[in-house]
This record gives C-alpha cells, structure tokens and sequence, in this order.
C-alpha cells in the first residue's frame, strides 16, 4: 500500500513540474517529465498534458496517441477530446476532428453530476465551451 501511495505522489510532483515547464515555454522538458509521471503512474490528465506539450511542438500524431490514451482510461475527460480535435485539425485532419468532436458530445457529459462540486462544474462547462468554439472552427 505504501508503494501505491509513493508511486501516487511521485507521479504528482512529476506532473506539477512538467506543468510548470509547460506553462514557462519549456515543452520538451515537459514532455520528459510527463513521461517520468505516467510510468509511475499513468492518468488521463497526464497524459492529455502531455498532449498538450506535443501540440506546442508540433508533434501532432503524438499528440493524438496521448488523448486516445487519456480517452482510454477517461473517456468523458473533455481536455483530451479537445486536445485530440486540436491535433487532427493542426494535421489538417478535418473530417477526423470532426468526427471526433461528435463523439466528444455525446462522451462529455453536459449536466454536473449531483456530487460535483462548483469549481467542478465550473471546469466541466468550460471544458466544454471550448468544444464547442472549435467546432466552430472545424
């Protein structure tokens, strides 16, 4: 149990670090932390970071394996369906970012579960929102 709880907080403070490198303009840096993260521990969030840092690079298929692996595990996580929509846009995948964003909408659920709490519900509309706006590019 010990080792699980280790592995957990490793993979945290993996992923605040990677975060802090993306978000300083350092995705290759990132990418390497965020990698260090999931094999500690993988995570749909993780894993759509990473995606996130891939998209900043240009690495565009890489992009799209992380959110189908973030989609593996959270299939209603709206950052990786967007994060994914993104990539096949970038790649100039039109009909496949389309095809994405409808299942997208019917994954990603739009009313707050009853246990969620304001901050939540306030992410998840969002999340989203921004669905929505690149459907409209799309």
């Amino acid at each position: 149990m010990a080792a699980l709880a280790d592995a957990a907080a490793k993979a945290e403070r993996l992923k605040n670090d990677a975060n802090r490198s993306l978000s300083e303009n350092r995705p290759k840096e990132a990418i390497s932390l965020y990698t260090e993260a999931l094999a500690a521990q993988p995570s749909a969030v993780v894993y759509a970071n990473r995606a996130a840092a891939n998209i900043r690079i240009g690495r565009w298929k890489a992009a799209i394996d992380d959110s189908d692996a973030a989609l593996a595990l959270d299939d209603s996580y709206a950052k990786a369906w967007y994060r994914k929509a993104r990539a096949l846009c970038e790649d100039r995948q039109y009909d496949a970012a389309d095809r994405t964003l409808d299942e997208a909408f019917v994954k990603v659920p739009r009313e707050s579960p009853p246990e969620e709490d304001a901050s939540a519900a306030f992410r998840r509309e969002k999340e989203v929102d921004a669905l929505e706006r690149l459907r409209d590019l799309v």
